[in-house]
């Protein structure tokens, strides 16, 4: 990966990668439908997290159409 190109990673997020300060490599990723972004000092961490995020995200989506399959109307979405 070179300086500042971009990678979709499954269709669930971008990574990129930078140089901090000391010139040290870093990805940076956001996952699109939570938008949380960080960075990792790999690019399969950078991997990992997006996949991460990817689990966290529909765990929540699914509790939240259980809840709103019960009758409980959801009026503002946390991930």
């Amino acid at each position: 990966m070179k300086l500042n190109e971009l990678q979709i990673h499954k269709n669930i997020g971008t990574i990129q990668m930078g140089k901090d300060e000391d010139g040290d490599r870093f990805y940076a990723y956001t996952h699109f439908a939570s938008g949380n972004t960080s960075d990792e000092d790999t690019i399969k961490g950078a991997k990992e997290m997006l996949d991460w995020e990817e689990k966290n995200y529909q765990e929540v989506q699914s509790a939240i159409r259980v809840l709103a399959g019960r009758g409980y109307k959801v009026f503002k979405e946390v991930a």
